[in-house]
């Protein structure tokens, strides 16, 4: 599974939420997730996974669009002295929770001014995927 961020034009009167299970080049869109409306579109964040199973429709009205490759998060190392409780709650939630899944995928997006930096970047240059 892998994040990739993406731009619905309006003037398609598409709504992301009607992405789900359709796929864009290789990948099947399983999830969105809204980040911003611009001049351009509606930029999003969908969870894509390689595995196309039967016939699936396809969309083709995304732009811009970038895969970011699966992501896990860095162990840090076990406190077992923590000195209070809700400490040691959180480091055991930060080790348990390093893998992307369908399940806790939006914390493995970047930040809203991140993505809109990329995309910013990317009209500036005038560039349509990466």
């Amino acid at each position: 599974m892998n994040i990739m961020y993406a731009v619905l034009p309006h003037k398609n009167n598409i709504v992301i939420t009607d992405l789900h299970g359709l796929h864009y080049q290789q990948y099947q869109i399983i999830k969105t997730k809204f980040i911003a409306d611009t001049y351009a579109g509606t930029i999003f964040a969908a969870l894509v996974d390689n595995n196309i199973d039967g016939l699936i429709a396809s969309v083709n009205v995304i732009q811009h669009s970038i895969i970011a490759k699966k992501r896990t998060r860095r162990c840090t190392q076990t406190f077992t002295d923590c000195i209070s409780e809700n400490a040691k709650r959180k480091q055991f939630r930060k080790q348990n929770n390093r893998v992307m899944t369908t399940k806790n995928w939006k914390q493995f997006v970047d930040k809203k001014n991140t993505i809109l930096a990329k995309f910013q970047t990317l009209s500036l240059n005038g560039q349509h995927h990466c």
